[in-house]
């Protein structure tokens, strides 16, 4: 997402301005080259062997991932202070580039691009996946008859969810809207106000999923939820206190950042795991494994015959030097047989 922590230029003037326009730019790229994927694979079955048949769930994957960072480049390009003069003038500047007037020339084509992005993007994804589990009980009514075509984007995100439950996703949503906008209003950055807000968010949310029970049909992707929260809040908490002590945070910070850590680390090599023991080709190549060892296993195949007196039973005894029975030709045994039925 182009966020990459340090003053980062890769060409010549590529200011604030210029950078908040590649916030837009890229989660737009990356969401086109996955809807393509999904398009080429709906209309060929070359594609869809060779993209596989994940390409919606890491678009939806992908919508969620970049909600956030969306938000704040939407904030950011409407953002806007006041500059006051020396002889009590006063001017409207974007919050971000104080040489750039507030909606200006300039200005307009970013602020439209925001606006739009939030109106017809921002707004009714964050709406939809609040008020999808009613919208789902109304789907009989040709006004939203196309969310019935769009259900496979919206299993990925109510699929690990209870029925009573998919409003979650939403819920999760708003309360990470609601953090960025207290960061928004914000202005002097205080960290106490962040921290206290990110504390009261996260013990809300452990103690509503507390009250309620289990909002996943899997209970341990509750746990993990709210070990996450959780340590979150700790985070928060423990911040707040230190910085109120006068003292370093930095141990607190290490301590539960690498708990994290840890555990993100144990989710990737569990679904490693899980997915190296489902895979169709390991299970493949167990099978052809096992075909092997048959084919170099001897045969012991028992022929069955009935007991014969004197010399028409010797082509039948089974030759036991060798560990296995005489494979005895057709010219060999009818003969024998036929004196046999004869004699009867």
């Amino acid at each position: 997402n182009l966020d990459l922590g340090i003053e980062t230029c890769f060409v010549d003037g590529l200011n604030g301005y210029w950078k908040t326009w590649l916030q837009f730019v890229f989660p737009a790229y990356i969401w086109i080259i996955t809807a393509v994927i999904i398009v080429v694979s709906h209309y060929s079955s070359t594609g869809a062997k060779i993209f596989g048949s994940n390409s919606v769930k890491v678009l939806a994957t992908l919508f969620l991932l970049s909600y956030t960072k969306l938000l704040r480049t939407i904030i950011t390009a409407s953002a806007f202070t006041l500059l006051e003069y020396p002889d009590q003038l006063t001017s409207t500047v974007w919050l971000y580039d104080g040489n750039t007037p507030y909606l200006s020339t300039a200005h307009i084509p970013l602020f439209l691009v925001a606006l739009t992005t939030f109106l017809f993007l921002w707004l009714p994804f964050t709406l939809i996946l609040l008020f999808m589990q009613c919208i789902r009980k109304k789907t009989h009514y040709r006004a939203l008859h196309c969310f019935v075509r769009l259900k496979p984007l919206f299993d990925a995100y109510f699929g690990p969810f209870k029925d009573k439950h998919c409003y979650w996703v939403g819920v999760m949503l708003l309360m990470r809207t609601l953090l960025l906008v207290i960061y928004a209003i914000n202005p002097s950055n205080t960290p106490r106000l962040n921290l206290f807000a990110i504390a009261i968010t996260t013990f809300a949310l452990v103690t509503y999923t507390a009250t309620v029970g289990k909002v996943y049909k899997k209970w341990y992707l509750t746990l993990l939820e709210n070990s996450f929260l959780f340590n979150l809040g700790v985070l928060a908490l423990g911040t707040l206190y230190t910085r109120g002590q006068g003292s370093s945070h930095s141990a607190v910070v290490h301590t539960l950042v690498g708990i994290t850590f840890l555990t993100f680390v144990g989710i990737v090599i569990f679904h490693g795991y899980t997915c190296i023991k489902g895979a169709r080709v390991w299970r493949d190549c167990w099978q052809k494994l096992s075909k092997k060892r048959e084919q170099n296993q001897p045969e012991n195949i028992p022929f069955h015959y009935m007991p014969l007196e004197g010399s028409q039973a010797e082509p039948f005894r089974e030759n036991r030097n060798q560990g296995k029975q005489q494979v005895m030709t057709f010219n060999e045994l009818r003969e024998p047989v036929l004196d046999y039925i004869t004699a009867l």
